[in-house]
């Protein structure tokens, strides 16, 4: 029941901070609402690996692919909750019409 409990609790905090970061429109080429600049690699909070446009999708998916294979070993109620935030992420990123475009 806890491990369910932090899955539902992982799902409501990505909404939250979908919202917070990116609103309720989904629009290309869009500015998050929050600035973060870390150059560089974070440019108007967006990651940038050798020039290229990181999505938030990938990362949400390369978050979760390395959470199941920890899942494996390391049985902790925060693994769900980690899951469910990247899950959310990857689906929200995928609803953008330039999910794949990585020039950007």
């Amino acid at each position: 029941m806890k491990k369910n409990v932090y899955f539902l609790f992982g799902i409501l905090i990505s909404i939250l901070y979908l919202y917070i970061c990116f609103g309720c429109e989904i629009e290309c080429n869009n500015e998050p609402k929050i600035k973060i600049n870390i150059e560089p690699i974070i440019i108007n909070s967006k990651l940038y690996i050798y020039g290229k446009h990181i999505h938030h999708w990938f990362v949400g998916l390369t978050s979760l692919c390395i959470l199941l294979v920890l899942h494996l070993y390391i049985d902790y109620a925060l693994m769900y909750f980690l899951q469910s935030f990247s899950i959310v992420l990857i689906l929200h990123g995928l609803l953008y019409q330039d999910c794949f475009d990585f020039d950007n």
